[in-house]
């Protein structure tokens, strides 16, 4: 072997290969930069890949310069739906890992491909909360009028509201009653502005309308103070 044989055999071998698959003769190019694969309702979704099981998690595939009739979309969750128009569905049942892959052509007839990994989180507790409530479950007269209702999700990653539909309220030693409303009414806020000193106050059977159903969730306490 000549010394230019040698040469070029040495640059052969250790020259970039742009080509990360084939399939006959259609070269497929790994695209990281170009395309876009993300969930759709998460916080900063391409950092955080992430998916929650129980809920449909909307799927975004943004693909500049692709001629639309070329595009596939598939993945290797068995619950993965492809809508068309760059939109997707994946509704997983178990935690662990999946991945979306995105294939297309641009108008000179080049193929890409475009590969995301998604972790598949369960759902956190989700958490009630009476706003104006101290450390110590206290809640003073003077703020009665300022309270909230909330319902969140601990490091949920959705960009995500919960809307309370009803809730049933204990005050004192008064009956019980159920509130259709995701805050308080005329009618709540003048019984605990009557309610005496110490009265203890007790909010339960709290329901959200929510993906995918509506549910009830944990109750909340606190104790009426001048």
């Amino acid at each position: 072997m000549t010394r230019i044989h040698k040469i070029l055999l040495v640059l052969l071998l250790f020259s970039p290969a742009k080509a990360v698959a084939q399939n006959d003769s259609v070269q497929i190019i790994e695209s990281d930069s170009v395309a876009r694969i993300y969930a759709s309702n998460v916080i900063h979704a391409l950092s955080n890949p992430v998916l929650y099981i129980g809920l449909d998690n909307p799927i975004s595939i943004e693909i500049p310069n692709a001629k639309p009739e070329s595009i596939h979309v598939t993945s290797d969750d068995e619950h993965f739906r492809f809508i068309g128009n760059g939109k997707a569905i994946v509704s997983p049942t178990s935690v662990g890992y999946c991945t979306i892959t995105a294939t297309w052509e641009n108008e000179k007839g080049d193929a890409f491909q475009k590969t995301q990994k998604f972790k598949k989180l369960g759902l956190p507790k989700l958490t009630f909360e009476v706003t104006q409530v101290n450390d110590n479950g206290e809640l003073k007269r003077f703020d009665i009028g300022m309270v909230d209702l909330r319902m969140y999700l601990k490091e949920f990653l959705w960009h995500q509201f919960f809307n309370i539909h009803s809730y049933s309220i204990k005050i004192g030693d008064q009956k019980a009653f159920t509130v259709k409303s995701g805050n308080l009414t005329r009618k709540v806020y003048r019984k605990l502005k009557k309610a005496k000193h110490s009265t203890k106050v007790i909010i339960f059977d709290v329901r959200v309308s929510s993906n995918p159903r509506t549910c009830r969730t944990s109750m909340a306490e606190f104790t009426i103070v001048d």
